[in-house]
C-alpha cells in the first residue's frame, strides 16, 4: 500500500494527534531512556508496568545483549517489538540528558561513583 502509517493512524482515530520524531534516536538514547525512567541515578522510579502487561514484562526480562555488540538479540521474533516500542516513546517524551545535577546525586542516599 502507499499509504503512509501516519495517514491510517488517522483514518482510524480521526482527529487524533500523533507525534513522531523526526529521526532515530539512536539505540545507546533509547537503552538510556528505559533504564533513566525504570531507575535512574537517584534511585527514583518513574515508570511502573502493570502486572498485567504481560508480554512487555517479558520482552524486558528476556531482551538481551548481542554477545561482543553493542546490539539487542534479535534472533527471536517474538521479542523487542514491545520494549523498542517503549524505547521509542521515552525516548522521545523522557530523553536522558547529559548534565547531572551532581549536588543531587552527592544528597541521595545512593552512593554513585562518577
Amino acid at each position: 500500500s502507499n499509504t503512509s502509517d501516519y495517514a491510517m493512524w488517522q483514518q482510524a482515530i480521526p482527529g487524533s494527534v500523533v507525534r513522531v520524531a523526526r529521526s532515530d534516536p539512536g539505540f545507546p538514547a533509547r537503552v538510556n531512556a528505559v533504564n533513566a525512567r525504570l531507575l535512574n541515578a537517584l534511585g527514583e522510579v518513574h515508570l511502573r508496568i502493570h502486572p498485567s502487561c504481560t508480554g512487555l514484562i517479558a520482552d524486558l526480562e528476556q531482551v538481551i545483549w548481542q554477545s561482543g555488540a553493542r546490539k539487542i538479540e534479535k534472533k527471536n521474533i517474538n521479542l523487542t517489538h514491545l520494549s523498542d516500542s517503549l524505547a521509542y516513546y521515552l525516548a522521545y517524551v523522557y530523553p536522558v540528558r547529559r548534565n547531572l545535577d551532581r549536588a543531587r546525586l552527592a544528597s541521595s542516599d545512593q552512593r554513585i561513583s562518577l
